[in-house]
């Protein structure tokens, strides 16, 4: 047994090719200084984004400068996917409750791929112009197009394409098959429009290869991003790509950095593919540790990546569950026949070293181990390869370790190799009562799509069956899997902490979208117009829901991830396909509603305030209180100063973004009149001249008392209220009234006058000495005094009929009499 370092580089990180030139995030070893060649872009949550060649950053870490590079193994484009509509129709012609129609007008879709076709019919206006905003190619050579922060690729944009100058498209068929399906007009020949067939476009083409692979995907995001807020514009991205080994938990830095874009401001929304890996044999095992020895059969893969036939293991786990765990390596001839084991070694106890191990039984050499450990951020992970010459053995992959958690992957489709499922008889081999079954969870692909902030997508059949080129129906047997059904390629959750993933799902097999023009495809690829070809699988899943995030910030524009993921999660749908209960890993939350998605943003605002304006002006406001509003006034002050009679309503945005019409609210402005003065005249209460009178005892209005004078029957407190015909309403002075203190009347009665009709004075039949009051017939007062013998005057009053009260310390008189 034998300890080699090479530094603190891996044998594992010395895969990748040794003079690609790229972007890589590392840790910088503290107060170092980079070396040249070595370039520093920038810092993003706690790791440093340099460019070199990789061979370069090899030699910075032996030399010190560098303490971590992160690298990623094999990525994938997450291809066989296409296009489906998610109750998008309505969207489009604003129907089923939507305000107006929304079709990803004023958004971007990046599309981080293979590259796209962007001459095709449906990348293009209705007046021939190129709807792709900028092209960035992050596999070209460095030249002057070449972005400066990130120091390699070459940059397009709109006024180069329209003037034909256009960047290349070779290996770009998924790219465009991807982009076609979130963002495809339909324009080339009327068919297969895409879910968001107005929205702006930028094309990152991602080499999809090499150790820098997940930085470049972070800096294709970010790139994204910030060209959209120069055009203050809202974005989404799509990733339909990704690598199935990683921590799968989101805090690889990749992940952290799409995640602090996201975090940073409203109006910026990630949606990634789950992955293709859903039928695969399963290739996850999840082990929890104690005293006894626990283990995995490995089978050694002839086709190995690493070169001789071999195993491999990708381990992780939280730093803080390794405290007592421990592994090794075993080997079991056929029979089985264990033939031995490494020592076991401490997790975490040697990091960033190469260690070699030489497995003997007997003296023949039965393998040899290489691993290595290493910290990145809050996990742990160990990469260990076994290379043995017999492909008839089953490596051990063994652990032990009271209270130790971990999970690991690998598979022969990574180039790897498979984990065993049929094992001997556990009641013969009692070693194998402590087997560790691999599970068909977390076959998720690693990094972003497993980042809490992105929303991940399963997929689903889009289609039986099309008309190919030639007239045929493909498949030749019509289609045997019905729509709606998940493929079971889909790969299944949740990340390695137990977070739901995939968070929704969308159709996406057997789906056609744009193709590559310049390339050839086999008749039944294509479709009976011969400008779309059919692709499927979560890669085309995804672009469906990046499309709907597309249609929902052109609805709220200010809205977060947070809200997206919420609003799609909580109106998914249910259908016969699904028959376990929903959240599950399988299908997320459910299947897409688009149109319930957007209907989810409704609101009804409702305009609240002042209808009455009295001798003044009014403020009229809304509920839920508004971003912005544009009253039916034309005015887009808050509140809004109102002065007249009208009906007013309001168009409002509310802090999402959302937009939604008022109910309508009417304004009525009158003149209050000046208040009455009451007077008391023995036993009535007078109100000087008004208008609209209303008697009130104790604040409380006196049912029918709406005369100009009222006779209390109870003591209290009196006042009258005069209002004008819009509702303006006056409160006289408040006087108290006492029964008690009126004097004892002694007779009421009739009185004779004359002449009757009068033209001018009035006689009594006997002489009086006390007061009078003159009331219309509508029980206003029109003139009162006092009466000191037989004459009153009624000079001035004008023809009419009037009742005559006048009152003594001994009686009350009363008479009818008309001025002629």
């Amino acid at each position: 047994m034998s300890c080699i370092s090479w530094g603190q580089l891996s044998v594992f990180d010395t895969i990748h090719n040794e003079t690609s030139y790229g972007n890589y995030a590392v840790k910088i070893k503290e107060g170092a200084q980079l070396p040249d060649p070595i370039v520093y872009r920038y810092s993003a949550n706690g790791w440093a984004y340099v460019s070199a060649p990789f061979s370069e950053l090899k030699k910075a870490v032996k030399d010190g400068f560098i303490t971590a590079i992160n690298t990623s193994y094999q990525p994938v484009i997450l291809n066989d996917s296409a296009l489906v509509t998610h109750s998008v129709t309505p969207i489009h012609s604003g129907m089923e409750g939507l305000p107006s129609s929304y079709t990803g007008k004023g958004v971007i879709i990046g599309y981080v791929d293979t590259g796209c076709d962007i001459t095709h019919g449906d990348f293009l206006d209705s007046d021939g112009n190129s709807r792709v905003l900028r092209y960035w190619d992050q596999t070209a050579a460095v030249n002057a197009r070449t972005p400066a922060k990130y120091g390699y690729g070459q940059i397009y944009d709109s006024s180069d394409f329209n003037t034909g100058i256009y960047p290349n498209y070779a290996g770009s068929g998924h790219g465009t098959t991807v982009a076609g399906t979130g963002s495809g007009n339909g324009l080339a020949n009327g068919r297969n429009k895409g879910v968001a067939p107005e929205s702006s476009i930028i094309i990152v083409k991602n080499p999809v290869s090499g150790g820098n692979f997940t930085t470049t995907v972070a800096e294709a995001v970010d790139y994204v991003f910030a060209v959209a807020d120069t055009l203050n514009m809202p974005a989404v991205v799509n990733l339909s790509l990704g690598i199935y080994l990683g921590s799968h938990d989101g805090t690889d830095p990749a992940t952290l950095y799409i995640d602090s874009l996201l975090s940073n401001k409203p109006g910026r929304i990630v949606v990634a593919a789950a992955g293709n890996s859903g039928a695969w044999s399963p290739y996850h095992i999840h082990g929890e540790t104690n005293s006894d020895t626990s283990f995995t059969w490995l089978i050694p893969n002839p086709s190995f990546s690493f070169g001789a036939p071999g195993v491999y293991v990708d381990v992780w786990a939280d730093t803080n569950d390794i405290t007592n765990l421990q592994f090794a390596f075993g080997a079991d001839a056929p029979g089985p026949v264990f033939r031995g084991r490494t020592d076991f070694f401490q997790a975490g106890a040697v990091l960033n070293t190469d260690i070699f191990e030489t497995l003997e039984s007997g003296g023949n050499t039965i393998g040899q181990l290489i691993y290595n450990q290493r910290i990145i951020g809050p996990n742990y992970n160990l990469r260990a390869l076994f290379f043995t010459d017999s492909l008839d053995y089953r490596i051990r992959f063994m652990t032990t370790g009271e209270g130790g958690v971990f999970d690991a992957w690998s598979h022969v489709n990574l180039g790897l190799s498979n984990f065993e499922t049929i094992i001997p008889d556990p009641v013969i081999y009692p070693d194998f009562q402590h087997y560790i079954f691999p599970d068909t969870l977390q076959s998720i692909v690693s990094a972003w799509a497993c980042s809490p902030q992105v929303v991940t997508v399963a997929n689903m059949q889009n289609r039986k069956n099309y008309i190919d080129f030639e007239g045929n129906v493909y498949p030749p047997d019509g289609g045997l899997v019905p729509s709606g059904q998940l493929s079971v390629n889909s790969s299944k959750g949740p990340n390695r902490r137990n977070i739901l993933k995939p968070d929704i799902t969308a159709a996406g097999d057997l789906t056609l979208s744009a193709r590559v023009m310049n390339e050839s495809y086999a008749a039944n690829q294509l479709d009976e117009g011969g400008l779309h070809v059919r692709n499927g699988g979560t890669s085309m899943a995804s672009p469906v829901v990046a499309g709907i995030a597309a249609l929902y910030l052109e609805k709220c524009p200010i809205s977060t991830w947070q809200d997206f993921q919420n609003a799609i999660r909580e109106t998914a749908f249910t259908d016969e396909f699904i028959t376990s209960p929903l959240p599950n890993y399988a299908f997320g939350t459910g299947k897409a509603n688009a149109l319930a998605t957007l209907l989810s943003t409704n609101f009804a605002p409702e305009v609240f305030g002042d209808t009455l304006l009295c001798s003044k002006t009014g403020l009229l406001e809304v509920t839920p209180e508004p971003l912005s509003i544009n009253w039916s006034t034309g005015e887009t002050s808050y509140p809004l100063e109102v002065f007249e009679t009208n009906n007013y309503s309001a168009y409002v945005e509310n802090e999402k973004g959302c937009k939604a019409q008022s109910d309508t609210l009417h304004v009525v402005s009158g003149t209050t009149p000046n208040p009455s003065l009451i007077s008391q005249l023995n036993g009535a209460l007078i109100a000087s001249n008004n208008i609209n009178y209303q008697w009130y005892l104790n604040d409380e209005p006196l049912p029918g008392e709406t005369n100009q004078t009222t006779f209390p029957q109870i003591s209290g407190y009196y006042s009258v209220a005069a209002t004008d015909p819009s509702g303006c309403m006056a409160r006289s002075n408040t006087l108290f009234f006492s029964v008690l203190d009126l004097p004892e009347v002694k007779e009421q009665s009739e009185i004779t006058i004359s002449p009757n009709p009068s033209s001018g004075t009035l006689f009594t039949s006997e002489a009086l000495n006390g007061s009078y009051t003159i009331l219309n017939m509508d029980g206003k007062l029109v003139q009162q005094g006092w009466i000191n013998g037989k004459e009153i005057s009624v000079r001035e009053l004008a023809r009419g009929l009037y009742q005559l009260f006048i009152v003594t310390n001994q009686f009350v008189k009363e008479s009818k009499f008309v001025r002629n």
